[in-house]
């Protein structure tokens, strides 16, 4: 094809003389012959571009294959460098909200069963924390622990099918005016028997009682006594170890020494271990007496604090504090005691005790003494 030029125009040669250049030689080819230039460079166009599509067609058709195979190839190199356990797999193809998944584990963690496992047995039947430990309750494998001698009852059970036999004689002297009166109980006799749970223990109590003031003497048998002790619980810090023990009073005994009447009874009895040495406690009393004057039934209170030490390992000391207060009774005044006595491990499962005590005030009995013998089998 010809560029157009205008005759005599230098410019319009300037340029033909461009389009002609090969290279940038700047030298016209055939010899300055530009139209038989153009000539050839159109044929020489019209063969070289069909043949350069088909040679791009031919590296594209054989290269792509090629570089779709690199790419595929990266990535699977890069997923297996991330491959995770199956069991995260889940996480990864569902996620869940941070707030559930916090949830999830802490049902994990959540006990199903609040009562001790299945190969230890509940030693009470409450505990103060929320949790699994239910610590406390008896210890087979531990010395005996005993309601002798002190007034205090024990804030433990015996364990399940233990049983526990405690014997005694208390001698008791008073002087009103010019009238000593003394009296005598023998055997003092408790017998606890575990049943059904550690935390629970049956009480039976047998007594024969004797009375001598210089003008008459009276012997016989007073009211069985009949009851039970459910431990509450074990003791966690500052709070104690805990035992409910009700009861009731059965009119088995001789007329004029048991009071003819059902007397029922309900002790809240605590206990603190202070240190492997130091304990204390006390307990809290609620109980049906009968007024000798009138022979009518009252309501009594009674309340005591002990505190015990061990002074060796087979022996073991303690003083304490008790007071009797009658509600509605007609002719019988509140009496104050204090008492401190000992008790000496023959065995773990024998125990020997001994103690002695004074009235505080005028109504209360003037001295009392006694001593006692318990054995537990187990």
């Amino acid at each position: 094809m010809l560029l157009p030029t205008a005759q005599g125009s230098d410019g319009g040669r300037v340029a033909q003389q461009e389009h002609l250049t090969i290279h940038g030689a700047g030298q016209p080819v055939f010899g300055g012959n530009p139209e038989g230039a153009n000539v050839v460079l159109c044929e020489q166009r019209t063969r070289l571009l069909p043949m350069m599509r088909r040679a791009l067609a031919i590296v594209m058709m054989l290269a792509g294959p090629f570089v779709l195979g690199s790419f595929v190839a990266a990535q699977d190199t890069q997923l297996a460098s991330q491959t995770m356990p199956l069991d995260e797999l889940r996480l990864v193809a569902f996620p869940e909200p941070e707030e559930r998944l916090r949830r999830e584990a802490l049902e994990e963690d959540k006990p199903t069963n609040y009562g001790p496992p299945a190969s230890q047995r509940r030693g009470t039947l409450m505990q103060w924390s929320y949790g699994t430990s239910f610590s406390g309750g008896p210890d087979v494998d531990a010395p005996l622990v005993t309601d002798r001698p002190s007034f205090t009852s024990a804030s433990s059970t015996v364990g399940r099918n233990v049983l526990q036999i405690e014997t005694g004689y208390l001698y008791t002297t008073n002087l009103s005016g010019s009238v000593r009166t003394t009296q005598q109980a023998v055997p003092e006799t408790l017998v606890r028997l575990g049943m059904f749970a550690d935390w629970f223990e049956l009480r039976l109590g047998q007594n024969l009682a004797g009375q001598d003031d210089g003008v008459l003497t009276d012997f016989g048998a007073d009211d069985m006594f009949l009851g039970g002790s459910i431990a509450l619980t074990g003791q966690e810090g500052i709070l104690p170890e805990m035992a409910l023990l009700p009861g009731i009073n059965i009119p088995t005994g001789k007329s004029t020494i048991g009071s003819g009447e059902l007397l029922p009874s309900l002790v809240l009895s605590y206990a603190w271990e202070l240190s492997d040495r130091w304990s204390m406690g006390g307990c809290s009393i609620w109980a049906q007496d009968l007024d000798g004057d009138s022979n009518r039934s009252y309501v009594s209170t009674a309340q005591s604090w002990y505190a015990g030490l061990a002074v060796t390992e087979k022996t073991s000391v303690f003083a304490e504090f008790y007071g009797l207060f009658p509600v509605s009774a007609e002719s019988v005044d509140p009496q104050y005691y204090f008492d401190s006595g000992l008790a000496y491990l023959i065995t773990d499962n024998i125990q020997w005790d001994w103690r002695a005590g004074m009235g505080l005030n005028q109504p209360a009995d003037d001295f009392f003494t006694g001593t006692g013998l318990s054995i537990r089998f187990r």
